[in-house]
C-alpha cells in the first residue's frame, strides 16, 4: 500500500501554470514510491528516480526515469515491452508538456532500439 500527497508539490492553488510542475513532482513521488513496493531499493547506480530525494530542490533535480538497472529490475518483475513502455511515456509526458521527460524518453528510446 502506499500513500501520497501533492500538498507539498505546489506553493499556490493548482493552475495551468504550475499543472506540468505539479505533476512531474507527482509521477516522480508515485514512480519512486510504487517501484519501493516492488522490493527496489534506493538506486546508488546512477541518477535515477530511485534515488534518494530529502527535499524537493534534490527530487526536481533528478529525471523521471529510471535507470537502466532499475528499469531492467521493473522488466523482470512486469514482463512489459520496453520499447511499447518508453513509447507510451513518451505520449504522455508529451502530451501534458513534461518536456523534459519526453526528451530523456527520445534517449532512451534510441538506447533500447539500438540494443540488439
Amino acid at each position: 500500500m502506499c500513500v501520497s500527497s501533492m500538498a507539498r508539490f505546489v506553493d499556490a492553488p493548482l493552475n495551468a501554470g504550475n499543472y506540468a510542475g505539479c505533476l512531474e513532482r507527482m509521477i516522480k513521488t508515485s514512480s519512486h514510491e510504487i517501484s519501493h513496493m516492488f522490493s527496489f531499493h534506493h538506486c546508488i547506480h546512477a541518477v535515477c528516480v530511485m534515488n534518494g530525494s530529502n527535499s524537493l530542490n534534490e527530487s526536481d533535480s533528478r529525471p523521471n526515469r529510471l535507470c537502466s538497472e532499475c528499469h531492467r529490475k521493473l522488466q523482470w518483475n512486469v514482463g512489459f515491452n520496453a520499447v511499447k513502455r518508453i513509447e507510451g511515456l513518451h505520449a504522455f509526458f508529451k502530451k501534458h508538456d513534461l518536456i523534459v521527460d519526453a526528451a530523456w524518453m527520445d534517449k532512451e528510446l534510441a538506447v533500447v532500439e539500438s540494443q540488439p
